[in-house]
């Protein structure tokens, strides 16, 4: 598995436990937003998280993902936001 689809697979299990989470806490659907850098494009997932009530113990949540149709260049859009052009990032 690349590198890329690694970190993906990691914001993605982070954006879903939160949602998770919210969910179960608030006893109603919870939408939480994740937003990842591949390749320099921004693109972005929406998740849903919905409780659902059952007869049997234990929690269990309906998930729904969709990704956002559009994705945008992290680079142009910083220098394109800044007056002098130039940013200096860290991983």
């Amino acid at each position: 598995m690349a590198a890329s689809q690694k970190r993906s697979l990691w914001s993605f299990n982070l954006a879903i436990a939160s949602a998770l989470d919210n969910a179960s806490s608030a006893g109603e659907p919870r939408l939480k937003v994740c937003h990842w850098v591949v390749d320099g494009k921004v693109s972005t997932i929406e998740i849903v998280a919905l409780p659902l009530s059952c007869r049997w113990p234990g929690e269990y949540f309906l998930l729904f993902l969709r990704p956002r149709a559009s994705q945008f260049e992290l680079g142009s859009l910083l220098i394109n936001s800044t007056q002098e052009g130039i940013i200096g990032l860290s991983p």
